[in-house]
């Protein structure tokens, strides 16, 4: 797997062309499954995410 399609870089390339970006989260080593690949830790971040923490 090549690193240069996830990780930091993605995460700079998201924030080059998003607005009001409060925190930004990388799931290193993880696909395009994160509901799959780390359930447990989006869950508790979209937890976050809604109650407006």
């Amino acid at each position: 797997m090549r690193r240069s399609f996830f990780g930091e870089l993605v995460e700079q390339q998201m924030l080059r062309v998003a607005e009001k970006v409060d925190r930004a989260e990388v799931f290193q080593e993880c696909g395009h499954s994160l509901a799959l690949e780390a359930d447990e830790r989006l869950a508790n971040l979209l937890r976050e995410f809604m109650s407006g923490r």
